[in-house]
């Protein structure tokens, strides 16, 4: 149902503030996505960002009197086979080049387009690794609180989903182009350390950071984001 004209208008004025800030978020998060290689306190300092628009809502908030329901724009994996699947990434973000040396795994290069709501967009599940499903929410509340040694109970997410996004926050990297793990996935879900752990930087970006610059792409990409971002220039006379 539309919006009474005066409400909406009410709203657009009342949100003027958040919608000249996700102006310059938008902004950002397009540089962030253009650079060869974002670090990773440039990514875990993003997460504020990211939890202030989706966990927070202001996105949704400052769309609502001007496009209505925002719709985010993701692949659809709906029907992923977890047959044999040891480690999978739905990814986005390029590059998507996941090696199968870890075990059998997936991404979603080449799949489906599909329209969700912020609810939809949040419990999304973006990882799975030793078993274990994981959604985009979690993935942003474990970097926003846990990866950032911030202990939050309200937030955190299951205690076997956090030991699995703390075990790849840590066992995987971004190297030439590829996301690899400097470890080896077992039978039952155990894992094996392997010694190259100690040649990783400090700012090499791993899986669950990778999975970060996927939402952040996503959202920049969505169809509504570019509405609504070209009405607020508009708004701004910009």
């Amino acid at each position: 149902m539309a919006m009474p004209k005066e409400m909406r208008e009410k709203a657009i004025l009342d949100t003027k503030t958040q919608a000249a800030a996700l102006l310059d978020d938008l902004s950002h998060f397009r540089e962030v996505l253009q650079r060869a290689t974002p670090t990773r306190g440039e990514l875990r300092s993003l997460t504020a960002t990211l939890r202030r628009l989706l966990i927070e809502r202001a996105l949704t908030i400052v769309a609502a009197p001007r496009i209505g329901r925002f719709q985010f724009d993701v692949p659809d994996n709906r029907q992923t086979n977890e047959k044999g699947l040891v480690f999978y990434f739905m990814g986005g973000y390029q590059p998507q080049n996941i090696p199968h040396s870890a075990g059998p795994s997936s991404n979603q290069k080449g799949s489906k387009m599909i329209k969700v709501r912020l609810d939809g967009f949040l419990s999304q599940r973006v990882l799975r690794f030793a078993g274990c499903w994981i959604t985009r929410k979690q993935v942003l509340e474990f970097v926003a609180y846990s990866a950032s040694g911030i202990h939050n109970p309200a937030s955190e997410p299951p205690s076997e989903v956090n030991q699995a996004l703390g075990f790849l926050y840590k066992n995987s990297r971004l190297a030439d182009q590829a996301l690899e793990f400097v470890v080896v996935p077992l039978t039952g879900g155990a894992a094996q350390l392997d010694r190259s752990e100690q040649n990783r930087t400090a700012n090499q970006v791993d899986a669950i950071l990778l999975e970060l610059l996927s939402n952040i792409m996503f959202i920049v990409e969505s169809e509504d984001t570019k509405r609504l971002e070209a009405i607020i220039r508009s708004e701004f006379g910009l």
